[in-house]
């Protein structure tokens, strides 16, 4: 489940990227390959997840936290009656929240990382 929505949020990346490419002014430009980099980069992150690959979970954790503090800085602002969608929030927000659960999960851990001899005896 982690991986497929890691791989929706890369897909909603690399779309908004290619609609602000599509403005052609030097921040679109700029702003449009970086969500095209950011979408590339999360489908890696997916595909890794899927292989069971250790080195993902730090990537996702990091960019999870990321569009946290991005869908709180956008609830913060639509309470001060600031322009700013409170559905944008919801979207980065449940997301990322389930998949930072499902990396945490005791489960998640054992696939990626395997069952140290100490955890056996825990665990028991």
């Amino acid at each position: 489940m982690a991986a497929a929505l890691l791989a929706l949020e890369s897909a909603l990346g690399i779309i908004f990227g290619v609609l602000v490419l599509t403005r052609l002014t030097s921040e679109g430009v700029a702003a449009g390959v970086f969500f095209l980099v950011y979408g590339a980069g999360l489908a890696l992150c997916a595909r890794g997840l899927l292989r069971l690959q250790r080195w993902v979970r730090g990537p996702v954790v990091l960019v999870e936290v990321i569009e946290i503090g991005v869908a709180s800085d956008i609830l913060r602002r639509s309470a001060e009656s600031i322009s700013a969608p409170i559905w944008v929030a919801v979207l980065l927000l449940v997301p990322a929240v389930v998949v930072l659960a499902i990396l945490f999960s005791r489960g998640t851990t054992r696939a990626l990382y395997g069952e140290r001899e100490s955890d056996a005896f825990r665990y028991r």
